[in-house]
C-alpha cells in the first residue's frame, strides 16, 4: 500500500485550502454578479 500514490496528508491539506479559497473568491465574485 503505497500512500504517495495518492499525494501525502500535507498535500491533501494544501489541496483543501487552494479549493477553500478558490471557493470564497468564487462567491464573492458571484456576489458582485448579482
Amino acid at each position: 500500500y503505497n500512500t504517495h500514490q495518492f499525494g501525502t496528508y500535507d498535500d491533501c491539506l494544501l489541496l483543501a485550502k487552494e479549493s477553500l479559497q478558490s471557493g470564497k473568491a468564487l462567491n464573492s465574485f458571484n456576489l458582485l454578479i448579482k
